[in-house]
């Protein structure tokens, strides 16, 4: 067993922000709320969602401006990337295999369509929304840098973006498995995996798609 773990932070990488939204549907805003923070929580506390609880499609708006190169909006490319930023992270079908190859525990994968209106047609690649059901409360506080106090009281913690290598402790405890999980006492779109699922990733030439940074354990 290896004595680290592996922060990353893509989702929140404003690279990765393309204002991918829910379709048009018929809901409330009543009704809308309650769907979105029902996922919005599940991502902050490592909840297992179904399939229906997800979206099938999510869509561009027609209003952004979303020209290559140009306006306010978000650009879209012609190719995403391998980590896309929502609610819960989007990730690519090569990024899904590898994750089916480790201990996910009771996270899932479950695909969606992504659509681009101001070409009107979809990304001809594969993706897939990741639902992380796992969660491993196991930053340590006092011996890490970086971490706030929330303004929250269902969370203890935020981060910024770019945390350093070995900014963030861990207990060893965690080194096992399952191999991802979100630690619920941190507010942020970042999640954790083990070396074995890092390795997976370098070993795919994927590694740099997802903003990781080494946090280490305790030693007993």
């Amino acid at each position: 067993m290896t004595d680290c773990v592996w922060l990353c932070q893509a989702s929140d990488n404003i690279e990765n922000m393309f204002g991918f939204d829910w379709p048009e549907d018929h809901l409330t805003l009543d009704e809308q709320v309650a769907r979105d923070n029902k996922i919005i929580l599940a991502d902050r506390r490592g909840t297992p969602l179904s399939a229906d609880d997800l979206p099938t499609r999510l869509e561009t708006k027609a209003d952004m401006d979303l020209q290559e190169g140009t306006g306010h909006g978000p650009m879209l490319p012609e190719r995403l990337p391998h980590v896309i930023s929502w609610t819960c992270p989007i990730v690519s079908a090569d990024v899904a295999a590898v994750l089916r190859e480790h201990d996910i525990g009771r996270s899932n994968l479950y695909p969606v369509e992504l659509f681009r209106q101001d070409k009107g047609v979809s990304y001809p690649q594969s993706f897939f929304v990741l639902n992380i059901g796992e969660a491993k409360t196991a930053v340590l506080p006092d011996q890490s840098v970086g971490l706030r106090r929330a303004l929250s009281k269902n969370v203890a913690y935020t981060i910024n973006y770019g945390v350093i290598d070995d900014a963030l402790v861990v207990e060893k405890d965690c080194l096992g498995n399952p191999d991802i999980w979100v630690d619920p006492l941190i507010q942020s779109h970042a999640f954790f995996v083990s070396d074995r699922l890092h390795d997976g990733f370098v070993n795919a030439g994927l590694v740099d798609a997802f903003a990781f940074s080494r946090c280490k354990s305790l030693k007993p």
